[in-house]
Formats: C-alpha cells, sequence, structure tokens
C-alpha cells in the first residue's frame, strides 16, 4: 500500500481504514497531503467519512448499483482509453450470439435438484452462452475474416524470463492432452454489438443516476459529484485506488461487487500502475499468506485447485491435462504441481505412482464452506469437529443454529489461545441443559504470536519475519507442534490398523520439520515451502528453477524465492523475509522520493515483484503513460526493457509481442467472466432479507446464493414483519470476535458493552432514548445491548419512503469475565454468497424495541 501516495483519487467502499487499518490509512494520509481527493461510501458516518472530501451514504447491499453506475458514466463520457482496452482487455473479445439477459436473469439458468451438497442451490447457469467467438467454433467463411474483425498482439511465450514454457523431458508430457489455443476472434474498434465492450455498455447503461438513486439512496447530484471525480482518473497525469474490507465481501453478491470494482478500475486504466489498483484491507494480520495456503475450500497452495473426479481428473496425467493453459503463468502448472507433491511426500512420491496424486484429497463437487459444513453437522453428519484458531459460535452465521449443531457431535477440540466462546459453547444452548449434551470437548491452549516464530505475509503481499519474543507460558504450544504431533499419533495408528486409506497419512512427510529438539522448527517450513533441488538440498531462487520430472519439491511455488540465501540457509535474518532496507526505487525524472514500491524491504511473491500487472504502466511501444512514474520502460536505442520494479512479463520480448496479464488463461483482462458463478458481468440484486423489491427487473436476490431450509427461515423475516435493515462494523477497541481484546483489562474498560447504533429518527419514533437497553430481533434470535442514538446514521429514502437501518459491532460474548455483550450472530442468516459462499453478515431484516426487564 506504499504506493498510495500516488493517488490522485482514494476511494474506500466497504471499509473504515482511519479506524480499522490505520497502518493503512496513513498512506491515505500522505496521498491526500499532495493533493488527493477522498472519498468514502459507507452506510454510516465513519471516522474514514469524517477525513474524506465526499461522503456516500449507501444502503446496505447496493454497491454493485453504485460501481455499475459509475461504469455508466464513465462509458458515456468516454472517460476511458480504448487502446489499452482493446489490447490489454478482453473488450474487443466477441461473446457467443446467445448470449443475454432476460428480466434481470443471465442467459442459461437452469433449474436443478436442491441438495445440501451444492451449497443449498436450487438452480445454475448453463454458461454455453458465455462463451467467446473462436475460429474454432464459427461456421466456416466467418471468424477473423469478416470486415473489422481482427486479432490483437502477436502470440508470445507467457513465461518470466527464467520459465521455459515447455515440459520436462518424457516425464508428463506423454500423459497430457492439451487442448490447441484458441483463436479467438474479436473486433478492436470495439463497435461489434457482439463485442465485449457494447455488451458490457448495455449492461451498464441500466444504471442511470436516477436508477442508482432509486436503489442505493444516493441522491443524483452527490452520484454525479462522485462519478465525475472518480471517473477523472483515466487521463495519464492521474491515478485512483479502491480500498475495500468486509463492508463489499459480507453479501450474497460479494465476490461480483469486487470484481465491479475491478472492471472500473481496468475502464479507467488504474490497474499496474503507481497510486491504482484494488487495495484490499485485512482483518487479520496473515489473511492474505492464509489464502495463499489454501484457506479456502476447493484450493491447494499457492491456487491451485483441488483436483475433482466430476471433472474427470482421477490421475496425475488428466489433472494436469484440465488445469495447465494453453497461455501465461499456467503453462508451467506441471511444475508448480509435482513439485508441490514432492514436498508432501518425499521420496514416497515417484513417477510410477503419479508423484503420490492418488493420495491427495479430491475434490466431490460438494461446498465445503463454513455454512455447510454446520448445515450437515445440524442433520448429524459429523462425529468429530476440530476449531482451530477459530471461534465459529461468535464468528459464524445464526449462532443459536451452530449451537444446535454442536451437540450433534460425539466430540470436538478447540485449539485456541484464549478460552474463548467456543471453548464453552455447551454451557450457553438455547433451552438445554449443559448435561444433556453428550459432545465431548477437548481444549487444547495455543501459543500466541509472541510465543512463536515464522513468516506472515500481509494484503500487499509482503512476507515478513516473525520472531520469537518469549517462550510459551502455562504449557501452551505451537500449532505446528501439536500437528506434527497429531500426525505421528495418526500415522502410528493407520500403520498398525491401516483402515479404508492409510496411504495419504502414512506417507505423508511432516517428521522432516522437526529440529535438533524434536519440536516443530519454522525455519524448516519455510525452506520447504521456498523449494529446493531434492537431490543436493540447494534452495529455489525463483519458481522459474522448478521442474516437473521430480528433481525439485516446492511446498508454495508462488514463495519460491523468498527463502533461498544459501549461503546462510538457517538464518532467518539473512534472508529476504528479514530485509529491512528502506532504499526505494527512483525512476529518472521521477517525482524525487521514489515510487514507494521499497524493493529492499521483505520479499513481495512473486519473484518480489511490488506492482502486478506493471506492463500495463506502458502503452503498445513500451513507452510510460506517466513518465515521472515508471515502473517498466522500453528503451528504444538499446532494444531492452529497463526495470524499476520486477517485470510482470517477458523482457526478452519486444513490446507488442508482451502480454500484460498473464496469470488469466487469455492473457488480458476480464471484464466479461465466464468463470463467475453468478453472471459474467456484475448484476445488482437486493439481500436474501431486504424491504425493498428489486429495481432492475422480477428476480428479487441472486438467483444462484446459497439458501438452506432447514436453517435460514426465508420465509419469517419479511419486510412487513420485520422492517429494518440490520449491517454490522467494527470498532478500534476490540478486535473480531474479541477473545483477545476482550481479556485486556484496558480495552474492555475503554470500550465495556455491546451497543447498536440507531438514528434520530428511529430512535424517536420507537420511544427510545440515548444510553436505553433495546432488544434487537427476528425469527432467529433476540438480543439486548445499550442504543446509541447518533446522527452518524440516517433513514434511507427509496421512492420517496423512508427506510430505518442500524448497526451493530460484532465483538462481544460470554467468555471474558471483564466484558460480556449479546452475540451479534445470533440473529444473522445462513445466506451464503454464490463465488466463495461468505455469509451474508452486512445486509438482513430484524426489528428493535425497548427492552422490558
Amino acid at each position: 500500500m506504499t504506493d498510495i501516495k500516488h493517488a490522485n483519487v482514494v476511494l474506500i467502499e466497504g471499509g473504515n481504514p482511519a479506524e480499522n487499518h490505520p497502518a493503512s490509512f496513513k498512506h491515505v494520509a500522505e496521498a491526500k497531503r499532495r493533493g488527493a481527493t477522498l472519498i468514502t461510501v459507507d452506510p454510516r458516518f465513519s471516522r474514514s467519512a469524517a477525513m474524506a472530501d465526499l461522503w456516500l451514504p449507501i444502503r446496505p447491499g447496493t454497491d454493485i448499483a453504485l460501481i455499475n453506475g459509475f461504469m455508466n458514466y464513465i462509458i458515456e463520457n468516454e472517460r476511458y482509453d480504448a487502446e489499452y482496452l482493446a489490447h490489454f482487455t478482453n473488450a474487443a473479445f466477441l461473446i457467443n450470439g446467445d448470449f443475454g439477459m432476460k428480466d434481470n436473469v443471465f442467459s442459461g439458468l437452469e433449474e436443478i435438484e436442491y441438495t445440501n451438497g451444492n451449497g443449498g442451490r436450487d438452480r445454475s447457469y448453463n454458461k454455453k452462452s458465455w462463451s467467446y467467438q473462436t475460429e474454432e467454433n464459427m461456421p466456416a467463411g466467418l471468424g477473423s475474416k469478416t470486415p473489422g474483425v481482427t486479432d490483437s498482439l502477436a502470440a508470445a511465450p507467457a513465461v518470466e524470463p527464467e520459465v521455459h514454457n515447455t515440459l520436462s523431458s518424457g516425464i508428463v508430457i506423454d500423459k497430457l492432452d492439451l487442448p490447441q489455443k484458441p483463436n479467438y476472434i474479436k473486433d478492436m474498434t470495439l463497435k461489434d454489438p457482439q463485442c465485449v465492450f457494447q455488451l458490457l455498455k448495455n449492461h451498464v447503461s441500466r444504471y442511470t443516476p436516477e436508477m442508482v438513486e432509486k436503489i442505493t439512496g444516493i441522491d443524483q447530484e452527490t452520484f454525479l459529484k462522485a462519478a465525475d471525480i472518480v471517473s477523472s482518473t483515466y487521463t495519464s497525469d492521474k491515478a485512483g485506488t479502491f480500498m475495500y474490507a468486509m463492508g463489499l465481501c459480507h453479501h450474497s453478491v460479494g465476490a461480483q461487487s469486487i470484481r465491479a470494482a475491478c472492471m472500473m478500475q481496468l475502464l479507467l486504466h488504474n490497474i499496474g500502475i503507481p497510486g491504482g489498483g484494488i487495495n484490499a484491507m485485512r482483518g487479520e494480520c496473515n489473511v492474505q499468506g492464509a489464502t495463499d495456503f489454501a484457506l479456502l475450500a476447493g484450493e491447494l497452495p499457492g491456487y491451485n485447485k483441488l483436483p475433482s473426479t466430476a471433472r474427470g481428473e482421477n490421475s496425475l496425467g488428466e489433472y494436469l491435462s484440465k488445469q495447465t493453459s494453453t497461455d501465461g503463468y499456467w503453462v508451467n502448472r506441471p511444475k508448480f504441481v509435482i513439485s508441490m507433491l514432492k514436498e508432501w511426500y518425499g521420496s514416497h512420491a515417484t513417477k510410477d505412482n503419479d508423484f503420490g496424486f492418488d493420495w491427495w484429497p479430491k475434490d466431490d463437487k460438494k461446498d465445503h464452506s463454513h455454512i455447510s459444513i454446520f448445515e450437515w453437522m445440524h442433520q448429524g453428519n459429523f462425529e468429530g469437529f476440530v476449531a482451530w484458531g477459530q471461534n465459529p459460535v461468535i464468528g459464524g452465521p445464526n449462532t443459536n443454529f451452530t449451537l444446535e449443531a454442536l451437540t450433534k457431535l460425539k466430540w470436538m477440540v478447540n485449539v485456541d489461545v484464549w478460552y474463548t466462546d467456543t471453548a464453552t459453547w455447551w454451557q450457553h444452548v438455547p433451552g438445554v441443559k449443559p448435561e444433556d449434551i453428550q459432545t465431548e470437548m477437548f481444549v487444547l491452549p495455543a501459543c500466541c504470536h509472541y510465543e512463536k516464530e515464522g513468516s506472515i505475509t500481509n494484503t500487499g503481499r509482503n512476507i515478513q519475519w516473525r520472531y520469537k519474543a518469549c517462550e510459551p507460558l502455562s504449557g501452551s504450544r505451537e500449532d505446528g507442534d501439536m500437528l506434527i504431533e497429531l500426525w505421528e499419533n495418526l500415522r502410528d495408528i493407520y500403520k498398525d490398523h491401516p483402515g479404508v486409506n492409510p496411504d495419504p497419512l502414512v506417507n505423508l512427510e511432516l517428521d522432516k520439520f522437526k529440529g535438533n529438539n524434536g519440536m516443530y522448527d519454522a525455519v524448516k517450513v519455510a525452506k520447504g515451502c521456498n523449494g529446493y533441488i531434492v537431490e543436493t538440498g540447494e534452495l529455489v531462487n525463483t519458481f522459474g528453477a522448478l521442474k516437473d520430472d521430480g528433481s525439485t519439491a516446492c511446498g508454495n511455488w508462488i514463495y519460491a524465492g523468498y527463502f533461498a540465501n544459501n549461503d546462510d540457509p538457517d538464518n532467518p535474518a539473512a534472508q529476504r523475509t528479514a530485509s529491512r532496507g528502506t532504499h526505494d526505487a527512483i525512476a529518472p525524472g521521477g517525482d524525487g522520493d521514489g515510487l514507494g514500491i521499497y524493493p529492499d524491504w521483505t520479499f513481495c511473491w512473486p519473484l518480489n515483484r511490488r506492482i502486478l500487472y506493471n506492463r500495463s504502466s506502458c502503452d503498445l511501444d513500451g513507452h510510460p503513460i506517466n513518465p515521472g512514474r515508471q515502473l517498466v520502460e522500453y528503451d528504444d536505442k538499446a532494444e531492452k526493457w529497463i526495470s524499476y520494479d520486477v517485470a510482470d512479463f517477458g523482457t526478452a520480448l519486444k513490446p507488442r509481442e508482451t502480454q500484460n496479464f498473464m496469470m488469466t488463461e487469455i492473457t488480458v483482462a476480464r471484464l466479461f467472466s465466464p468463470t463467475m458463478t453468478d453472471g459474467p458481468f456484475p448484476e445488482h440484486y437486493e439481500a436474501v432479507e431486504s424491504p425493498i423489491p428489486n429495481a432492475l427487473g422480477s428476480q428479487q436476490y441472486n438467483p444462484l446464493s446459497m439458501i438452506y431450509r432447514e436453517s435460514s427461515h426465508t420465509d419469517a423475516q419479511t419486510a412487513e414483519k420485520y422492517p429494518i435493515i440490520s449491517s454490522d462494523f467494527h470498532i478500534v477497541e476490540h478486535w473480531q470476535t474479541g477473545s483477545e481484546t476482550r481479556n485486556k483489562p484496558w480495552l474492555a474498560q475503554i470500550m465495556p458493552r455491546m451497543f447498536a447504533e440507531i438514528s434520530v429518527e428511529l430512535a424517536k419514533e420507537k420511544g427510545i432514548e440515548n444510553g436505553d437497553m433495546i432488544e434487537v430481533f427476528n425469527e432467529r434470535g433476540s438480543i439486548k445491548m445499550n442504543a446509541v442514538v447518533t446522527p452518524r446514521i440516517k433513514p434511507f429514502v427509496i421512492d420517496g419512503k423512508s427506510y430505518y437501518s442500524i448497526s451493530m459491532p460484532f465483538h462481544w460474548g460470554w467468555s471474558s469475565d471483564l466484558t460480556k455483550g449479546a452475540v451479534r450472530n445470533m440473529i444473522t442468516p445462513h445466506y451464503g454468497e454464490a463465488n466463495a459462499s461468505t455469509p451474508e453478515y452486512k445486509t438482513f431484516l430484524c426489528d428493535i424495541r425497548k427492552a422490558v426487564d
């Protein structure tokens, strides 16, 4: 985030960094000092809004309508770079002629059988009509020979300078059946009605200023002022950045909301340039690192997909044939995957057994996200459950349902630093006596971050080494140490009693991560993640050194090179992750204080690259669009590329041969995305529980939202019975579910009580005074807290009618003796986002009343 200082416009939507991410906000403050304009979009007048030049009070859950409105304004006023869109995005690609939208639903929506396994859905999209037109799928006589339709840049090896496209000789290449690279049909004039640009233009044209006001509650004058400021960054001498947090994610349209922001930034040429981009503000210090190492169900480390029997990936060859791209970085997937298998299974992984591919778990196409797990648990489908570093009874949705589900378990293990709410869940099940619950509980005390060492990765992909400050207290143990002991015991049991499938555990090699004292050694794990040559143990310096023949091992290809000092391999202080050099790359003719990328401060994956897709900072001929802030540039006289950041393309190539979005299979950015579950373009849908009809069509909410019939009580949460919109926020005094901060006396004293912020107008209507105890309720539960009557929240006026909202933090529970409070998630629903299954915490229905003792 250090290059935010270069932004001329900072748009914060779905986040409050001044309060929740102050380290990031200092860079916003620096941008403002230099003259940048700050816009915040938030239902509440937050501390970030107090620092902003313009505040847009948005109705919760309507971010797509606002961003699509911005895109409509950008296109209508021609505030975009047509050359950039035609060559560096799929704006010129032609889409199947059957694609379209009827009412407010995309083509291909089909009814399917409702099951928990498919995420509680009863519909899905057949994406046949979402496909690109190619010369291979067009009738004879059509294709690129059609007048006005041409191909773009010449095909080129989509690789880093160190990486080769060819597979290692004879190891798996004979098993791969890769498709031929498609010849996409394009219209470089962007005028064909079936090209992505025209389809997008038509799609967002419905999001007029009048429609934006009707949906979001933001008046047209304010919207137009914001649209003018945001779109002003399309010129080459300006840059705009977009910052978001969980306020954009926690909706049934969360992934599409973020994608809409990415698309807007692409239209404005704000991707791959200093001061631009999309900046996610994380709720934890290592969220990025956890994501890199397969936090989500269905993924493997390094953003490799879990093999799927449903996709016919029953062997290594079948898997690599389907998952290896014909272009971009992923042509190298065999090297990444086989090196990862070799790191997992070591000497047990050989060519003859597909390097242990059969031992990897396989995706059964069922949804294994948080919501689905507890749905299945509630139905009695699990015997045991391990909550490791998680507090699901507070942090997960529909807490009462979660508590009921836990009663169905035979045993449960809770691993955490604190004696959390989840460790004592059995004392709080509504209507059930603790002695009647048969679940056997095991509580394992874990170390806090001061008591262990290892790397963490921040939202900027900077990997830093964190040292141990003190030895573990009170018998607590490191997570890695507990995991290895657990594996050793399970391995020994499986050796003596093989059971159904012993090989994945028996052949796993985790004992190599133990130090001389027999305990977990973070340095050894770091080496395994970095990658090494199997025969010599030499650490690799780049993922370009990885092979697909079993001669290299690497736990995560994107981390290759982060721990690669072979001169002092056992010393974290000698590694790039411990680098604290403040030297910054200064471009000739620059602004005098550098680019803000600090290449000597830690390691930034991949290959220490700070700004992804930095080829986008230049025009087609390799000349910087903003000569004062160049990341890369082509020297015409020397006929070579000069880089101030690590180039995100093959620098051995001439400018018009390069590709600038090599992480996509089409090597350009996607304005149209057939990979999304719920639509190739973002479309506004109301929250599953909303008091307002969808102004855009008869489909009220996202047709692919996860809605479980057993727990959702969908019919009960009607606007007639529960008319108030509920949202949530975080406060600076407490953190996440409060397990740590509620146990700190000074923080508990500063912020001792759970509360709800309500508007002055709503308080007057309900007869509530500031500080009164109120009850917030719906069919899922009822919770009590203090009322904070404040002008920070205003009613939303839609079509002349006022709609009230309230907002509550979610940091409280019952586990601390210092401060206890209502669990906000007692009343949140089990509705999930269509792509990532994220619960819809931010927008649902409730009512309030003054509490009666």
